[in-house]
């Protein structure tokens, strides 16, 4: 059988939510994977927003641990700049990618 690697299309969105949950990513070390309860998403630049479907519901979203504010927490209101792959949304590495907010 040969392996078959899926790219997904250009695509960048900022999304807004609150965090439900925060833990060490399984497998990528420095990451972690934050639940969130998506309430709104908008394209980020002219690239698609390939996150539009999953406001209403709850996402994982990885995220290199060097951006995270101590902040972003459960509870926290946050707007992130994220991407969808195909392994999930994954937070820009920019330290300025992931905002708390006292909203969701």
């Amino acid at each position: 059988m040969i392996g078959v690697m899926v790219q997904s299309a250009d695509n960048r969105s900022n999304l807004r939510g609150r965090v439900i949950a925060r833990a060490a990513h399984p497998t990528l070390a420095g990451f972690d994977v934050l639940d969130v309860d998506v309430v709104s998403t908008e394209p980020a630049d002219e690239r698609p927003d390939l996150l539009a479907s999953t406001v209403g519901h709850r996402i994982a979203v990885t995220v290199d641990r060097a951006v995270l504010d101590e902040a972003v927490q459960p509870g926290a209101g946050i707007d992130c700049t994220v991407r969808r792959t195909p392994d999930g949304a994954m937070a820009d590495r920019d330290p300025r990618s992931v905002r708390v907010t006292d909203r969701p």
